[in-house]
């Protein structure tokens, strides 16, 4: 009856590609997901932070080289990869075509391929644009001073306090420093009775 009307029936779709791209989403959404978390960054870069991913992924290598090795028999420059949403340094280009050594602060947004070798995007307040030369300032949980163009990185809570500077037991003054004490007692031999 439907050949009868000229309607023939949809094949279906199998089910290795459909599984095969839901894993692939799913990839996708499990890495943009934290980073954008990590990066505190506004949820309305959701797009951009999976290009982003998608791009650092396409240049990683798996088990028969990276996606971009394979497609185009080249090593991917990944000179831009950093993490997401990253304090940079972003260096303009004046109306002239001069090269301004004043910088602005930015934040990494992504790659830009288009825009030639090491090209990224940055976003400066709301707009984003793209940017041919930056420097690397810092991560994204740092604190921007922007008189010097340097970042504060607070401790992480989960190393816990810096260790304490290393045991000084190759000196022969026998001081606080040479063996942990507990009870006020060494632990270890005492330096006057090593090599006797």
């Amino acid at each position: 009856m439907y050949a009868d009307l000229g309607i023939a029936p949809r094949p279906r779709v199998s089910e290795v590609h459909v599984d095969a791209a839901e894993i692939a989403h799913r990839r996708i959404y499990e890495g943009v997901r934290p980073a954008l978390a990590a990066a505190k960054a506004p949820e309305n870069l959701w797009e951009l932070c999976a290009q982003d991913f998608i791009a650092k992924a396409n240049c990683a290598a798996g088990k028969n080289g990276s996606a971009h090795s394979i497609l185009f028999g080249t090593r991917p420059d990944i000179s831009w990869a950093m993490p997401f949403y990253s304090h940079v340094a972003a260096y303009n280009t004046s109306p002239n075509g001069r090269f301004a050594t004043r910088s602005t602060p930015a934040r990494y947004v992504g790659p830009d391929f288009r825009g030639g070798i090491s090209a990224i995007h940055v976003r400066v307040g709301r707009a984003t644009r793209r940017v041919r030369s930056y420097r690397y300032i810092g991560p994204p949980h740092g604190t921007l001073d922007e008189t010097s163009m340097t970042v504060t990185v607070p401790p992480d809570p989960a190393v816990g306090p810096p260790a304490p500077p290393a045991a000084d037991t190759y000196d022969s003054d026998d001081d606080a420093d040479d063996w942990p004490k507990t009870d006020d007692t060494f632990i270890g031999p005492d330096i006057r009775d090593i090599g006797r």
